[in-house]
């Protein structure tokens, strides 16, 4: 293109420089036929040779601006481009960043859970060592005395109230996704409600123990004991004998991290029973 351009340059400065008589100045400085032919000639070549280098000029000229728009139109599609690259770039950053939060999130719920399986697994292992102790102390029938067994079904409610939590395999109450055992019931009542004991017995345990609060336990003979937990203070006193239906405590807070009322466990030669079998 360049070079088009300065051919061009070349001729029409001659031209220029030839006057407003241009190409018909060696047809006029002819003296004769024969120089007049010649001039004619040399007028030919010349007039081809500018419009082949004219025309070859604006071709060039031509496919450099279409090679100008497809550059122009590359260029906006190189934009686009980079605007949907950086697009899809603050996407993905933003996916990871939230990927980032829900895995903390995750490993947090699973701290939280294995927390609450080994608090759960100490809780039970206090209690099982507690009652193992009590049981292997366990006294047997006097003489002529009703065994509990011989009321089993039949006997009332430590109080009146629902079922908040059920014997056995339960959801977790904070993650629903993982499952819990549980030994006994927990009976939904307020603070202050009295509990009263299930059957006649003699009260072994009456104090504080963690996870269970203040924890009653009675000893009914032929191996079966009733659990009181989370009575509030001055519950019955260790050592004193207690028939059906005497008052052994009143209902307490509950630990705030743990369905609200009365935990009530019935343990029947050193296994844990559904007190739903033993109730009516």
């Amino acid at each position: 293109m360049g070079s088009l351009r300065e051919d061009l340059a070349v001729r029409l400065s001659a031209l220029y420089r030839m006057g407003r008589l241009g190409y018909l100045r060696p047809l006029a400085a002819a003296d004769s036929g024969q120089s007049f032919l010649a001039g004619l000639r040399i007028l030919s070549h010349l007039a081809g040779r500018d419009a082949a280098l004219l025309e070859r000029y604006e071709t060039a000229v031509t496919t450099l601006g279409g090679r100008e728009q497809d550059l122009s139109d590359r260029r906006r599609e190189l934009f686009a481009l980079t605007a949907e690259s950086r697009k899809k770039e603050t996407a993905l950053l933003a996916a990871r960043s939230r990927k980032a939060v829900l895995l903390a999130r995750l490993e947090e719920t699973s701290h939280a859970e294995k927390q609450q399986v080994t608090r759960l697994e100490d809780k039970s292992e206090r209690l099982g060592a507690l009652l193992e102790l009590l049981e292997g102390r366990g006294r047997a029938l006097a003489p002529g005395a009703a065994s509990i067994r011989k009321y089993r079904g039949a006997l009332d409610w430590p109080l009146k109230s629902r079922v908040a939590v059920p014997f056995g395999r339960i959801a977790n109450p904070k993650f629903p996704k993982t499952f819990l055992r549980s030994s006994g019931w927990t009976l939904d009542a307020p603070p202050g409600t009295p509990v009263r004991a299930i059957f006649s017995g003699d009260v072994v345990y009456a104090q504080w123990l963690k996870g269970y609060g203040n924890l009653v336990v009675v000893d009914h003979g032929d191996g079966v004991f009733t659990l009181y937990g989370r009575l509030a203070t001055g519950t019955i006193a260790r050592g004193e004998r207690v028939a059906i239906g005497d008052r052994v405590g009143a209902l307490g807070e509950s630990p705030e991290d743990e369905v609200a009322g009365l935990y009530f466990e019935i343990r029947d030669a050193r296994a844990s029973v559904d007190p739903a079998l033993w109730l009516r």
